[in-house]
């Protein structure tokens, strides 16, 4: 019996693991893994540079609808107006998804604080589960959003526990202190994320 125990367990983890991000090359899959790539395959952080090599900036020379694809680890981004104008990438996208994405975007203040427990840290680099949804809001409050939170359920599931936790009165500490110890095992490696002050 507890062998048998240790044999559910460890498949239970592995399943854990599963759900995180980046494990399929397969971008015309619509499950959460679709377009990320290997981990280990796409560079990674461990050159000191970003995964992305050079496109990682390409975000910044971007206009209002335009939009850039980052071929090495598989996500876009893409600029709107403002906060309240959603990206195109999000017209097709199911409830969870868009939730996520608004929940994101009005609680920047608290995720940035949050990390993200999807292996994005390593491989897409992110810094916190802010990036997984909004990469930038510039001066002029033009939005810079990253489709990578749109396949991964780990990233929407913490954006949408923080901001349910931040509605109920919690501050950015306590919200902070429950997430990570909510997945700091059976997920990825978290993002570098500083504490809230």
């Amino acid at each position: 019996m507890k062998k048998l125990t240790k044999i559910v367990f460890a498949s239970a983890i592995v399943m854990t693991i599963a759900t995180g991000c980046g494990t399929s090359d397969k971008a015309t899959t619509t499950d959460e893994h679709s377009g990320h790539g290997d981990h280990a395959s796409n560079g990674g952080t461990s050159n000191g540079g970003h995964p992305a090599g050079a496109q990682a900036e390409a975000y910044k020379t971007l206009k209002v609808g335009e939009s850039v694809k980052l071929t090495k680890i598989g996500d876009m981004q893409e600029v709107t107006e403002n906060a309240m104008s959603y990206p195109k990438f999000l017209s097709s996208k199911n409830t969870k998804i868009k939730q996520s994405y608004a929940a994101a975007v009005q609680n920047l203040d608290v995720l940035k604080f949050i990390p993200c427990y999807c292996g994005c840290g390593d491989h897409a680099g992110h810094k916190s589960n802010a990036e997984c949804f909004v990469k930038d809001v510039r001066e002029d409050g033009a939005v810079v959003w990253d489709d990578h939170g749109t396949r991964c359920d780990t990233c929407m599931n913490i954006a949408l526990e923080a901001a349910d936790m931040k509605a109920q009165g919690k501050s950015a500490q306590d919200i902070r202190e429950t997430i990570d110890k909510k997945y700091k095992e059976g997920y990825a490696k978290p993002t570098p994320t500083p504490m809230p002050s």
